[in-house]
C-alpha cells in the first residue's frame, strides 16, 4: 500500500510504501517499509515497522507525519513517524500503539463469504481539515468480536496524535445477534472533516449468500454516526465459487466534501 504527502510542509511529494511480509522480493520478510523523495525514481533501503503489522494502510497527518496501521494476526497496531517528512534522514517510528477494536481481522474468509481471501484490511485516516477535529486519527476494520454476528465493522479514534485511543464502536447498526457479515469495512475522511465508512453487508440475507454495499458517516469526528443506509442492490458474492473463491481483499474509497467515491466489486452482470 502507499500514500503520498500532499501537505504544504517539507515532505510534500514524499511517497511512502508498506507491504505484507508475504510474497515480496526481500529475503528478510520483515523489511516492510520504504520511502521515495524523488517521485518514485529511487527508494531508501527497506526497513522494519515495529510489531511487523500488515494487511493495513497508511495516511499523512496535517504536519506531514506518517501513520501506518496493520495487524500481526492477534492485535492491531498503529505506528507513527514524525520525522518522515525530513528528506535528509531515514524515517524512524517514534510511537507504536495497540488499538483494541474488540476483536481481530480473521486470517482468511468465512465458508460462505470470501472463503479464499480476507474479509477486509485495517484502515487508517487522518483529519487534515481546518476545523476542530483537525489532527484526529481514525482506525476502522472488520473484525470478529461477537458470537452473534459473523464479523462487525469497528471504529476507534485518537485525538492526541495516536497516543491514546477511544473505546471501540460498532458502526453497523443492525441487530448484534442475526449472524450477519459486515465485511470489507473501509474508511476515509473528507477535506471538511466528515468521516465516511463503507462495507459489504449480509443483514438482509438469511444464509449470508447476498451482500449489499452499505454506508454511514460522522460529522463530529466519529463520536456519533448516521443510520446505516444501503447504496447498492443485493448481489451474490459467491457467484464464482469454487472456481474463484474471493472478490479481492478490500474495497477503496476517497472522500470529497460533497460525496464519498467508492470503488467496489459486485456480480450484477453475472460475472
Amino acid at each position: 500500500w502507499m500514500t503520498i504527502d500532499t501537505t504544504s510542509g517539507p515532505g510534500r511529494g514524499n511517497i511512502y510504501q508498506a507491504w505484507s511480509p508475504f510474497y515480496n522480493v526481500y529475503n528478510d520478510p520483515f523489511q516492510m517499509f520504504t520511502r521515495s523523495t524523488d517521485g518514485g525514481q529511487t527508494w531508501m533501503s527497506a526497513t522494519v515497522i515495529p510489531q511487523f503489522p500488515y494487511w493495513g494502510t497508511l495516511d499523512i497527518g496535517p504536519n506531514g507525519e506518517l501513520y501506518i496501521v496493520g495487524t500481526d494476526r492477534s492485535s492491531i497496531w498503529v505506528n507513527r513517524s514524525t520525522n518522515a517528512p525530513n528528506r535528509s534522514v531515514n524515517p524512524i517510528f517514534d510511537l507504536t500503539r495497540q488499538v483494541y477494536l474488540g476483536g481481530v481481522l480473521p486470517n482468511g474468509g468465512l465458508p460462505d463469504v470470501n472463503p479464499g481471501g480476507l474479509l477486509g484490511q485495517c484502515w487508517i485516516a487522518v483529519d487534515r481539515s481546518g476545523g476542530s477535529t483537525r489532527g484526529n486519527v481514525y482506525v476502522l476494520c472488520s473484525v470478529t468480536n461477537d458470537p452473534g454476528n459473523l464479523i462487525n465493522v469497528m471504529f476507534s479514534r485518537s485525538t492526541d496524535s495516536g497516543l491514546t485511543w477511544s473505546v471501540a464502536m460498532r458502526i453497523n447498526d443492525d441487530s448484534p445477534t442475526q449472524h450477519a457479515a459486515h465485511w470489507f469495512g473501509t474508511l476515509s475522511v473528507a477535506a471538511n472533516g466528515r468521516v465516511d465508512a463503507c462495507w459489504n453487508d449480509t443483514r438482509h440475507s438469511t444464509n449470508s449468500s447476498l451482500s449489499e454495499l452499505y454506508y454511514s458517516w460522522s460529522d463530529n469526528g466519529g463520536l456519533t454516526w448516521a443510520p446505516n443506509r444501503p447504496l447498492s442492490p443485493a448481489f451474490n458474492h459467491s457467484l464464482g465459487y469454487p472456481q474463484q473463491n474471493k472478490m479481492g481483499d478490500y474495497i477503496g474509497m476517497i472522500s470529497l466534501n460533497e460525496c464519498a467515491c467508492i470503488a467496489y466489486t459486485a456480480t450484477y452482470n453475472g460475472e
